[in-house]
């Protein structure tokens, strides 16, 4: 498991996506994407942006998200737009959480939004997204329960 708490850069025509982080250094998606990340069954970028990028014309959207698919990780969780960071920070605990359940992380996605939903958190909740996941794969991929101290 991969997980990127931070932003994210859209791609766009002129520039690659990338993801950002302290001091301005980025991680570039051309970079993601020659790495061998096929041992990895679950990338979440815990920042904005991540999913998004400007249409242009190559096909689908530009962004790090399809440099991980392309690095071989079948399964990346990430965000649509902007987002608040004590919201994220909640969604993706209670993800986290849904995941260390059992659940696939389709699942845990579909809780963790209807928990936002009914504590009123209505601007953020749809701002996540699960992509790649095969049945398969939502089986596999389960996060061991935290052990007590």
């Amino acid at each position: 498991m991969i997980h990127f708490a931070g932003h994210g850069l859209a791609g766009s025509s002129d520039v690659q996506p990338s993801l950002l982080f302290a001091r301005g250094e980025r991680l570039w998606a051309p970079d993601l994407a020659r790495l061998d990340l096929r041992r990895t069954h679950i990338v979440v970028l815990a920042g904005c942006d991540t999913f998004h990028g400007d249409t242009g014309p190559i096909e689908g959207m530009p962004s790090v998200v399809r440099a991980f698919l392309y690095a071989g990780v079948p399964t990346v969780v990430g965000t649509l737009w902007r987002i608040d960071d004590d919201a994220a920070a909640w969604l993706f605990a209670n993800f986290y959480r849904e995941l260390r359940a059992g659940r696939s992380p389709e699942v845990a996605l579909r809780a963790t939004q209807r928990a936002a939903i009914s504590i009123g958190n209505v601007e953020s909740w749809g701002a996540i997204e699960v992509i790649g996941t095969t049945r398969e794969m939502a089986q596999s991929v389960r996060l061991s329960p935290l052990k007590r101290r």
